[in-house]
């Protein structure tokens, strides 16, 4: 007798593809981040011809959101050679963190004094804004609990101001880290 069966494709998996972490910039694009210099297919038979190409590489990330060990969705690897027919190539994934960007506050400026021994300093903040918004994230400045101190008490021409209490809010706020001027 005679009889009929299918011979399906050979699963075969990437390994040695990671990503660098990278600072939040408002996208999910994490293709700058992968790093495929150690990327090889798992699962070949012994003497077929099949070969790894990372040249159309991509990778996303799960949400553009600052996080740890976010997982990557990678795209774009394809295999050739005279055997890459009897192979079907799973895409690999990977994880990587993205980092809180750094804003600094410009226009805010110190007010001049007369001694009365204290280091507290009044601030004008008529101009205040933040530096390093990425696209059009949503991220406002909140100067509710600002303060200035002079570095001490003292007749002084130029005496340094520490600025803190800054804040941000907005739906996008915690993906950034605020660096409170002086």
């Amino acid at each position: 007798p005679t009889t009929s069966a299918s011979v399906t494709a050979k699963t075969l998996t990437v390994t040695g593809i990671t990503a660098n972490n990278r600072v939040y910039d408002a996208t999910t694009d994490a293709h700058d981040q992968l790093v495929t210099s150690s990327a090889a297919l798992s699962g070949v038979v012994n003497g077929d011809a099949v070969s790894l190409s990372v040249a159309g590489i991509n990778g996303t990330f799960a949400s553009k959101t600052v996080g740890n060990s976010k997982p990557i969705t990678i795209t774009g690897i394809t295999i050739s050679g005279t055997d890459a027919d009897n192979y079907a190539l799973t895409q690999p994934s990977t994880t990587a963190n993205i980092t809180l960007k750094t804003l600094t506050v410009t226009g805010i400026s110190a007010n001049n004094k007369v001694y009365n021994g204290s280091t507290t300093a009044a601030l004008t903040t008529t101009n205040a804004a933040f530096v390093g918004i990425q696209g059009n994230d949503n991220v406002a400045l909140d100067l509710g609990s600002i303060s200035g101190t002079f570095a001490n008490a003292n007749v002084n021409i130029g005496t340094a101001v520490a600025i803190a209490g800054i804040t941000a809010t907005g739906t996008d706020a915690s993906n950034y880290a605020i660096t409170q001027p002086t």
